[in-house]
């Protein structure tokens, strides 16, 4: 009874600091989008930074280029070494992270085609300058060659590692069997021979576009009034010349397609993926659809039948939020790939056909509710999901949002979904033997 208490409380408190105020959204003379959630509770001043149109920008044979260049980042700047930058970080106490870690299992959640990202946080009495030494890292870069040597280092060593885990293979094999636009199909991390192939000048070329402020929406989570936050992210981005944001690129879904790779790996691996148009007021129940959907798969296809490792469906979004991509990842023993992948099968096929009880849906839906709460309890993310939402054209609070959206899904709205976008024969398929 204590700990259902304890959690009650926690869940209350967590849903009054998500309440607490709108956040100000504003676009700056440069062409930086800007969005602050003020007066929260907690004393960390957490900034994201996100850079629009990732592979899209990245020059034919130059795949990777993004994710090198965030390898420069805190790296030194115009103004101070290495061994500088990281003294000016740890004197105010700040933390930097510019790229995926490769010792964080599943840390590459969000490394996609879309955008690339910059996370800073820092105690808010050194907001500002933690601000000032953000914007120095971002708009006056160390380009030089010791840093591009280390950077393609660090970047061949995490292909080096994806090379041989099944389920990096497998994740980027799907992208290119969903998607008929070819820049939703190059790899994040590019290959040896992209990254290989890019020199200094290509860094120097490309960085005042794709690290330009109009590349970029700023999000801030922090315990100061909003409009002061805002006063100070705009004088600090004032002497940034306007510019045009780098071109987007529409994605082009494609239709179901199977692929296989032999790694010869002890571990097989099973990825499936449909990508689809999807209206707008139709996410909320879609997000309910899938959850339920990987509840049904983990349980009957790891607990019951021990086929799986690892197993589960997820919602993601596409090209601005206009497209959605459901996907099912499977970590199992190469033995039972094909019973696997019938099993898969037959669990789509079931779930189609399901009856969907009340008692379900609502066990679904606070659920749901529970896990974004605590989702975005860490100001860090309560940027992250602002500036997610800003991306897909959503106001800066949709994911707060969600709450009530979620709780106004009906079984109406979930039989009338699952039979416009649940469609097992459309689903694309990759495996890694």
């Amino acid at each position: 009874m204590n700990a259902r208490l304890t959690t009650l409380c926690c869940l209350i408190l967590l849903a009054g600091a998500l309440r607490a105020e709108t956040p100000l959204e504003r676009t700056l003379p440069c062409g930086a989008r800007v969005a602050v959630a003020g007066s929260g509770a907690s004393r960390i001043f957490a900034v994201h930074v996100l850079l629009r149109n990732r592979s899209a920008a990245e020059p034919a044979g130059r795949e990777g280029l993004v994710d090198l260049a965030h390898r420069f980042l805190g790296e030194g700047s115009a103004r101070r070494n290495r061994s500088e930058m990281t003294l000016a970080l740890n004197a105010i106490g700040a933390q930097l992270k510019t790229v995926d870690s490769p010792m964080i299992p599943f840390d590459d959640y969000y490394s996609v085609p879309d955008y690339s990202w910059v996370r800073f946080q820092v105690i808010d009495t050194y907001r500002q300058e933690g601000l000032r030494l953000l914007a120095e890292i971002l708009f006056e870069p160390r380009l030089d060659a010791e840093n591009l040597q280390r950077a393609q280092a660090a970047l061949l060593g995490v292909q080096g590692r994806r090379e041989k885990d099944p389920r990096a293979v497998g994740q980027e094999q799907l992208y290119g069997l969903l998607f008929a636009s070819p820049w939703m199909s190059r790899p994040i991390y590019g290959t040896r021979a992209s990254v290989g192939a890019i020199t200094l000048e290509d860094v120097r070329t490309f960085w005042p576009a794709y690290f330009s402020a109009a590349n970029m929406i700023w999000t801030v989570s922090t315990n100061r009034p909003a409009t002061e936050t805002m006063d100070e992210v705009a004088a600090l981005l004032a002497g940034c010349r306007p510019a045009e944001p780098t071109a987007a690129a529409a994605a082009v879904p494609a239709t179901g397609q199977q692929r296989t790779l032999v790694l010869k790996s002890r571990q097989g691996y099973l990825w499936a993926g449909h990508a689809f148009p999807v209206a707008a007021a139709d996410w909320p129940a879609l997000e309910v659809l899938v959850a339920m959907f990987s509840e049904q798969l983990t349980f009957e296809l790891r607990e019951r039948q021990g086929l799986a490792y690892s197993l589960g469906a997820g919602l993601g979004a596409a090209d601005g939020g206009r497209l959605a991509t459901v996907t099912v990842s499977m970590g199992t023993r190469q033995a039972n790939l094909d019973g696997a992948t019938a099993g898969i099968r037959e669990q789509m096929d079931r779930f189609a056909r399901a009856e969907i009880t009340p008692r379900q849906l609502e066990k679904k839906v606070n659920r749901l509710k529970g896990q974004i709460l605590m989702r975005n309890f860490p100001a860090l993310n309560r940027s992250y999901f602002m500036a997610l939402g800003m991306l897909q054209g959503r106001p800066p609070d949709y994911y707060r949002q969600r709450l009530d959206r979620l709780g106004a899904v009906s079984l109406d709205d979930l039989r009338r979904v699952r039979q416009t976008y649940f469609r097992p024969d459309l689903f694309a398929w990759s495996r890694v033997e």
